[in-house]
């Protein structure tokens, strides 16, 4: 399976996902492309480009705390909304 590097708006790593959710998010408008594979995504419908690395158009607030015991670790990742006044 194919995977892209999702950055941030502020080109921090955010994820890596598959090459099919890289492809929507960028379909869809919500990412752009920094970095193509030579080899397009062919379809019936035409050539699409195949990303490698995609940059969020939104900055995606979040934060990650690991809480550990001995061998035991809980990693949180939770999503802190901004509320702008």
């Amino acid at each position: 399976m194919e995977k892209v590097l999702v950055l941030n708006s502020d080109y921090t790593p955010l994820n890596v996902t598959t090459m099919r959710r890289g492809f929507v998010l960028v379909d869809k408008g919500k990412a752009e492309v920094l970095k193509k594979d030579e080899n397009p995504i062919i379809t019936t419908i035409g050539n699409f480009v195949r990303p490698i690395i995609i940059r969020c158009q939104r900055h995606q607030d979040f934060s990650f705390t690991c809480l550990s015991k001995g061998r035991l670790c809980l990693c949180i990742l939770w999503r802190s909304e901004k509320i702008n006044d």
